[in-house]
């Protein structure tokens, strides 16, 4: 649905700005790609500063950062309201006051959210489905995000606000799902 929005908004960038996932791209992507060159500006988005200063306090490690504020996400429709019809093309500050969205309104606002907290992240079409008449067009899929903490990208999906551990406790990121799919389809409640 992101590639049917209009090109001047978020939701297009984010899927044609993409990379694809592959052998070839892993270590790119991993490595050395998806970091923020510019800190966070205090002050730019209040919005966003008043939700992460609710949800955030100082004493917090970055993994508990990160796992606040994807829980904390279908809380907006509890203080902001019911969620109307899907409206592409808005800001992120319109997606908090309209109480969340769809999965990539509310990834890009969970990443969104991790920047202001002072953590990198980033959105993730996380599985797509293609076309079966044409494999080269996607049909749809699911929009996730990642956040870079303790030293290494983790998974989070702020829809069901789930995010998966490696057996050793450390947070699983979409390259160690790719790898093992069971650490996602096994995980512990």
């Amino acid at each position: 649905t992101e590639c049917l929005a209009a090109p001047s908004t978020p939701f297009r960038r984010m899927a044609s700005n993409g990379l694809y996932l592959c052998d070839d791209t892993e270590a790119y992507i991993y490595d050395r790609h998806g970091f923020i060159d510019e800190p966070y500006v205090k002050g730019s988005r209040p919005i966003l500063e008043e939700w992460v200063g609710e949800v955030i306090n100082d004493g917090m490690t970055e993994r508990e950062k990160a796992i606040a504020l994807n829980a904390s996400i279908p809380a907006m429709r509890e203080k902001y309201g019911k969620v109307p019809v899907f409206l592409y093309g808005e800001s992120d500050e319109q997606t908090v006051l309209k109480g969340g969205g769809h999965c990539s309104c509310r990834s890009r606002l969970l990443s969104a959210f991790c920047q202001v907290a002072g953590l990198q992240a980033r959105p993730v079409m996380f599985w797509t489905v293609a076309d079966p008449d044409d494999a080269s067009k996607i049909l749809g899929g699911h929009t996730v995000a990642e956040i870079h903490v303790e030293g290494g990208w983790a998974f989070f999906d702020p829809m069901p606000a789930v995010y998966c551990q490696k057996p050793n406790g450390s947070l699983a990121s979409i390259r160690d799902i790719r790898e093992e799919p069971s650490l996602l389809t096994e995980m512990s409640d």
